[in-house]
């Protein structure tokens, strides 16, 4: 099963962003997790779960051990109930941050929604935002879209939300394959063959 409804006339998604490493490097990755609020529960059960069952419980990606990481990502990837909602996209440098993670989500939101479904979309952050940060996401992902409804984007602090973390693990992991660790470069082929992890692109 899919976490996608594309029979209700409105959608209602929720969607983390977080970004890996920095935007003067080479490698810049952009982690998006997108669900819909009809599962969150279900959602929050399974990040628990997986923080739990892996040993990373609550930690950040760059505060676990690698051992802990790789099971966590590992469990989060096995999960039917999670595959269409897991998005990255790697570039850099990149000139104008802000812009470009609201266009990968804005990418993320139209592939997880499907059909041209009418939605209406939370945006979640890492991190805190000035004013203009939080007008320029939400300008972004509702731009050119008339059936695409974006809340304000709010920061949010992923060492206090499971989802959130989740979005840092993406954005850490996918970066980490991309620069060539070893230990992560079967998980990330499989995962992006089974489509629990998809790749994708952002016209800045």
């Amino acid at each position: 099963m899919i976490l996608r409804c594309m029979s209700k006339p409105t959608l209602k998604l929720i969607c983390y962003i977080d970004e890996g490493g920095q935007p003067k490097d080479s490698i810049f990755t952009v982690g998006v997790f997108v669900h819909p609020v009809s599962s969150s529960n279900e959602v929050l059960d399974l990040c628990l779960t997986a923080e739990e069952q892996s040993g990373k419980h609550d930690r950040k990606w760059s505060k676990a051990s690698r051992k802990s990481n790789l099971a966590y990502i590992q469990n989060i990837f096995s999960h039917s109930l999670l595959h269409g909602c897991i998005y990255f996209c790697s570039a850099g440098p990149v000139d104008k941050p802000t812009i470009h993670k609201a266009l990968v989500a804005k990418q993320s939101i139209l592939i997880h929604r499907g059909n041209n479904t009418a939605s209406k979309v939370k945006l979640f952050v890492d991190g805190e935002l000035s004013a203009k940060e939080k007008q320029i996401f939400g300008r972004q992902v509702r731009q050119k879209d008339a059936k695409l409804f974006a809340n304000e984007a709010r920061g949010i602090d992923d060492e206090v939300s499971p989802e959130a973390r989740l979005s840092d693990a993406i954005a850490s992991f996918t970066r980490g394959a991309l620069l060539g660790i070893s230990s992560y470069q079967s998980i990330f082929n499989s995962a992006l063959e089974s489509g629990a992890l998809i790749r994708v692109e952002a016209d800045d």
